[in-house]
C-alpha cells in the first residue's frame, strides 16, 4: 500500500512545500514545477556565460511564480535577472530587481536568499561608487550569512569589504 505523502511528517510536508497540493475530491495534484525547471535552465545558462538568453529564463520564470503565487522562486528569479545585468555592466538596474526580490524575501522570511540580494546589491553599489551604502548592504549580508552559517557567504563579504577598502584606499583595511 502506498503512503499518501500529504499524510508524511510535517517536516518532510514543509521541505517540499509547494511540489504537492490537495485538489478537489481529494485527488493529489502536482502544482507546475516550470518556475523552478526555468529558474535552473537559467542559471545553467548564466554559468555558462549566455546572459541574454539567462535573462529570458528568469524573466519567465519569474512570471509563472508570480501566475503560482510562489514567492520564493520570484525572490530568486529577481536576484538572478540582477547578477545577470551586472555581468552585463547594468548595475542601476539591476538594484532595481534587488530591490524588488528583497521586498519579498523579507517578507516570506527568506534569509538564503535575502542574504544573497543584500550582498549583491552591495557589489553593485561598489561599482556605482556608492560606498557608504554598500557598506550598509553586506554588513546586513554579513549578518545574514553568519546566522545561517554560510561560510562561502561571508567568503564572499569579505571580498567585497577588502574591495570597499581599497576604492577607500585605506590599504591596512584591505
Amino acid at each position: 500500500m502506498l503512503i499518501d505523502p500529504l499524510q508524511r511528517s510535517k517536516s518532510y510536508r514543509s521541505k517540499y512545500a509547494g511540489v504537492l497540493s490537495r485538489g478537489p475530491e481529494t485527488e493529489i495534484n502536482f502544482v507546475p514545477l516550470k518556475p523552478v525547471l526555468l529558474l535552473n535552465l537559467g542559471i545553467y545558462q548564466m554559468e555558462k556565460g549566455n546572459y541574454s538568453e539567462a535573462i529570458e529564463f528568469f524573466n519567465n520564470s519569474q512570471n509563472l511564480a508570480i501566475q503560482n503565487a510562489d514567492l520564493r522562486t520570484q525572490a530568486i528569479a529577481l536576484n538572478n535577472l540582477g547578477a545577470c545585468l551586472t555581468e552585463l555592466g547594468n548595475y542601476q538596474k539591476a538594484t532595481e530587481f534587488w530591490e524588488k526580490g528583497l521586498e519579498i524575501s523579507t517578507k516570506i522570511n527568506d534569509v538564503e536568499t535575502t542574504a544573497k540580494i543584500v550582498t549583491n546589491s552591495g557589489g553593485a553599489l561598489i561599482e556605482l561608487g556608492e560606498l557608504k551604502k554598500a557598506l550598509e548592504f553586506i554588513e546586513i549580508g554579513k549578518k545574514y550569512f553568519e546566522v545561517s552559517n554560510n561560510k562561502p557567504g561571508l567568503a564572499s563579504i569579505y571580498i567585497l569589504l577588502a574591495r570597499i577598502y581599497e576604492k577607500q584606499t585605506d590599504q591596512i583595511k584591505a
